[in-house]
């Protein structure tokens, strides 16, 4: 495919909430579009089914600030996936480990 930039366009293609859980995100970050506003929440998203997109999760949400309908909606990046808590690991062990002297 040769480089353009319509290529580089994402949003024209819904993102299932599938693609995020697959690496391990469960909640997603909704900002207000209202450009007065900037407020923002974490929602988690783990009881809404695979095929929801972040297309039609953006107009269901409402800014409790300024009651303004529409928000823009991503994937929670900045808090922490499953599995990357304390005492948590996604990892699987292969087999034993070595301790490296």
């Amino acid at each position: 495919m040769p480089w353009s930039i319509k290529n580089l366009v994402f949003h024209d293609k819904p993102g299932p909430l599938s693609n995020q859980r697959s690496l391990g995100y469960e909640k997603v970050w909704v900002y207000c579009s209202n450009s007065n506003c900037r407020h923002s929440a974490v929602l988690d998203v783990s009881h809404m089914s695979d095929e929801v997109t972040f297309n039609e999760l953006m107009p269901r949400m409402l800014c409790t600030i300024r009651d303004h309908r529409g928000a823009d909606v991503c994937t929670a990046w900045h808090v922490p996936r499953r599995g990357d808590g304390p005492g948590e690991s996604r990892r699987e062990s292969s087999g034993p480990t070595r301790r490296i002297v």
